[in-house]
């Protein structure tokens, strides 16, 4: 919850168990915050350890700001709500400012992607929106779209200039990029992993 407040976020409503009622950021907040059993907590998150905070908070989605312009990544059908939350954090860690959600990709505001983010949701824009047009759109303004398809025409990615303007697809977990979606990259790259063998 302290990373909605330090991002401007205003909780409606505040859901805590009698543990974490005198928690300093509460504070500000006693006249929305409901005190609930740690059974109810449970069942709310979902999970056999919950925090015991819960916020409600508007829900907003993102939209892609115009002309486009910076560093974006394309999730495409990423469908595991923990792989999802773990790309939007890698994404907010290496200052990837917007992850934009394509077609078969989990819900942002599911649960598990909720839980999975860890307060990264905050930091980056989060938008859903086809990938297709996107592309179209961001080749147009003359930003390079590179994919993560490991195949012969691959490049290392450090053999690619570092830039402010870029946008990375993922591919699905188990079947990789869409074909429509790898015709229209600029470039793929890969990851060289040192070890046993050498890709």
């Amino acid at each position: 919850m302290q990373e909605a407040i330090n991002a401007g976020q205003q909780p409606r409503r505040i859901y805590a168990t009698e543990k974490f009622l005198n928690e300093r950021e509460l504070k500000p907040f006693y006249d929305q915050t409901t005190e609930i059993s740690p059974d109810v907590a449970k069942h709310l998150a979902e999970t056999e350890t919950p925090q015991g905070i819960f916020a409600v908070l508007p829900l907003e989605e993102d939209k892609l700001s115009e002309p486009l312009s910076g560093q974006y990544l394309l999730l495409d059908a990423i469908q595991d709500p923990g792989n999802v939350g773990t790309l939007v954090r890698t994404a907010d860690a290496a200052g990837v400012k917007t992850v934009v959600f394509g077609g078969g990709t989990a819900d942002p505001f599911n649960p598990k992607v909720l839980r999975a983010m860890q307060g990264s949701q905050f930091h980056v824009k989060i938008v859903s929106t086809p990938l297709p047009r996107l592309v179209e759109n961001l080749k147009k303004a003359g930003i390079p779209v590179y994919g993560s398809e490991l195949n012969d025409a691959a490049k290392p990615y450090r053999e690619v200039a570092p830039s402010d303007q870029f946008a990375l697809i993922v591919g699905n977990e188990g079947n990789g990029m869409s074909q429509d979606l790898l015709a229209a990259t600029d470039q793929n790259l890969y990851i060289p992993i040192k070890g046993a063998r050498n890709l």
